[in-house]
């Protein structure tokens, strides 16, 4: 789909191409004959990945303004799903910004709606574990960010989720690094780059990377 396509161009930063990809998205959604609760959910997403564009991009206040839209749309929707999304988002944007208390907040609440959905969403209480875990790191939150990325390790080992689990890897394993928790930290990484092996995730790879080097110092 065309946010499919903005999604990979944001990836790539390309950012033109992808804002491009969501304006031509809209336009089709707005001709597109199709169930007003499906076209209103296609629409959010592609709002929010409008949002995330911008974000990419370093524009800030534009990512919030489209991030309030489309809150307003998951609101709209009455999706909690949705609204996970956009408050995620938010929370996201807030930490980039050093809003860390508000951040938290508006990850805390996110992480709260991710554990009210249906169990064949678990992945997102997963994800939203791992965002509040990063805030609370920032803050110096270590043993409750720690006890967060335990929690995603727990919930994507039961969905074999290797993406997931290399992410929360990372995060376990930066945190226990600035807790001086060097050992464990050393296995945490090791267990991340394993999994970046076989998930070809460049990016995770490169901070995990990145954190081992810091640990050999």
């Amino acid at each position: 789909t065309r946010i499919d396509l903005a999604r990979v161009s944001r990836e790539l930063a390309t950012y033109e191409d992808a804002t491009a990809q969501i304006h031509e998205a809209l336009a089709m959604l707005d001709g597109k004959d199709a169930p007003a609760k499906d076209a209103l959910s296609l629409r959010m997403q592609a709002v929010l990945e409008l949002s995330r564009i911008y974000w990419y991009r370093g524009d800030t206040a534009l990512a919030l303004v489209e991030q309030k839209h489309a809150a307003q749309l998951a609101d709209a929707s009455n999706s909690d799903f949705l609204r996970v999304q956009a408050q995620s988002l938010e929370g996201l944007i807030l930490l980039s910004e050093r809003k860390l208390i508000a951040a938290t907040n508006r990850l805390r609440r996110a992480l709260r709606l991710a554990r009210t959905l249906s169990a064949g969403l678990r992945g997102e209480e997963s994800k939203q574990l791992n965002n509040l875990g990063a805030v609370l790191r920032e803050r110096g939150l270590l043993h409750e960010a720690e006890t967060l990325f335990a929690g995603a390790i727990r919930i994507d080992t039961e969905l074999k989720d290797r993406d997931g689990l290399a992410f929360d890897y990372r995060n376990l394993g930066i945190t226990q690094l600035r807790a001086g928790s060097l050992a464990d930290a050393d296995a945490s990484l090791h267990k991340a780059l394993e999994l970046n092996a076989t998930i070809g995730n460049r990016f995770n790879d490169l901070q995990t990377r990145l954190a081992l080097a810091e640990l050999a110092l």
